[in-house]
């Protein structure tokens, strides 16, 4: 191991955060070069291959979270302990080391296998407080400097045609039992930025590299199709119903959705269109084929920065512990075993994600039933011929209002116009329009809720 204990590195996670995985560092060469570190747990010195530990690991694919409590892939007593790479202790990790030149290209990388001393546990708020100037702290400058790196590597990334989704999640708060008595939209800091523009950058970085040196050697690769055609199309016939376009046809690239990202940013369609995007998007999953990163904009990419969390890391650790470093962990993995590993991570990835998407869509309902009879202001978020979906503001909590209860006209849907027209006074409830509503009644069992219009 490297003993690396004499770099600055920080965690940076949320205030309530147990387990930390990943560490930054930022240093200067001495032909005044930045060295960007990202260090990740080394998680695969304590799960031999194999074990039990690793079985069951294997199996549960990843970990699950919920705002109640998390389910683990990993045991605690590894995953916020020994592995966690806590304040003032000595940890083993899992290091690349990143020299960027002044265009923040990446000049070269090292991978070592660690043993780290993190300088300070922060949190994005601190860190945000820092970087805003509002809070002292002698890492003010090594912060400062990660923050403008993390900007141009954003930059770069964005002007590739990366495409950010920058869509918040409910935050819930508790007082007593399991019902939400608040509900907010979670913030995005420019210090979020920061940790994940330096990890894409090492999963970029570990993926190319292996790729290049080690080209036959089967491994797992992060990927991201193009969207279908068909998929494009019916997005972009939403979109024009929206007038978000003007007469020219869009091209069925990513630089397209971006365009229109931008173009919403400021607007009531901003959360409408970035759902519809992301549900036009195809799913990303891991593959031993590298058929690189369309969202992202990269050729290369790979999941290595979160062993604790997920299980595919903690294979690409293995991996560079055996081929870059010569260690034999029980045995290489067979190209067979990993398609087998990449199919059942991506399965489990996608039963952890409906699992927590449920929670969270049980918990907005439980909360909407105790405001029976209240007035919220909402945002069509879809309609059908049976009725039109209100997505409400800040609880993003979603219910229906049926064509048949809305007062002062008899409505009918048009299906060219994705719209519920009035008869005689043509009034129209389409995708985007803003309404106030009122919440009749909330079935808790089917996920259900009932708005009525208030006009």
């Amino acid at each position: 191991h490297t003993d690396l204990r004499n770099l600055t590195c920080f965690t940076i996670d949320p205030a309530d955060a147990r387990d930390f995985d990943d560490a930054v560092s930022l240093e200067k060469d001495k032909n005044g070069n930045l060295v960007v570190g990202v260090h990740i747990a080394d998680v695969s010195s304590f799960v031999a291959q194999g074990s039990a530990l690793d079985r069951e690991a294997r199996n549960r694919g990843t970990s699950v979270y919920f705002a109640e409590g998390t389910v683990h892939m990993l045991p605690e007593s590894l995953s916020a302990k020994i592995c966690s790479l806590l304040p003032n202790e000595d940890r083993l990790a899992m290091t690349v080391l990143i020299t960027l030149d002044k265009d923040n290209e990446v000049q070269s990388s090292e991978f070592h296998c660690s043993v780290i001393r993190t300088a300070k546990r922060f949190s994005y708020r601190e860190v945000q407080a820092i970087i805003d100037g509002k809070q002292k702290s002698k890492h003010a400058a090594k912060l400062n400097g990660m923050h403008v790196v993390a900007k141009n590597l954003f930059r770069k990334r964005h002007d590739a045609g990366s495409i950010d989704f920058d869509i918040p999640e409910p935050i819930f708060h508790f007082q007593n039992g399991g019902i939400p008595h608040k509900i907010h939209p979670s913030e995005r800091l420019d210090s979020h930025r920061l940790v994940e523009e330096f990890m894409l950058l090492a999963n970029r970085v570990v993926a190319e590299r292996v790729s290049k040196e080690m080209g036959g050697s089967p491994f797992i690769f992060r990927v991201h199709d193009k969207p279908t055609k068909a998929d494009m199309e019916k997005f972009l016939d939403i979109v024009r119903q929206l007038n978000l376009f003007e007469s020219r046809a869009p091209n069925l690239d990513s630089g397209t959705i971006k365009e229109l990202l931008a173009k919403v940013e400021d607007s009531p369609f901003k959360p409408l269109i970035e759902n519809l995007a992301l549900r036009t998007m195809t799913k990303a999953i891991y593959s031993v084929e590298n058929r690189g990163h369309y969202g992202l904009a990269f050729d290369y990419y790979a999941h290595f920065t979160s062993p604790i969390r997920r299980y595919p890391d903690l294979t690409v650790h293995r991996f560079l512990k055996t081929h870059f470093f010569g260690q034999k962990d029980g045995h290489a993995v067979s190209s067979s075993n990993l398609k087998s590993i990449a199919r059942e991570a991506t399965a489990a990835e996608i039963r952890a994600l409906e699992a927590e998407r449920d929670y969270i869509k049980i918990k907005q309902i439980r909360w909407l039933s105790q405001h029976i009879g209240g007035k919220f202001d909402g945002i069509v978020s879809g309609v059908i011929a049976r009725g039109f979906f209100v997505e409400l503001k800040d609880a993003m909590v979603e219910g229906f209002v049926n064509i048949a209860s809305i007062p002062e006209d008899s409505y009918s849907y048009d299906e060219t116009r994705f719209a519920i027209i009035g008869r005689q006074w043509k009034e129209e409830y389409r995708i985007g329009r803003q309404v106030t509503i009122r919440v009749r009644d909330v079935i808790v069992e089917k996920r259900q809720a009932n708005f009525e219009l208030i006009v």
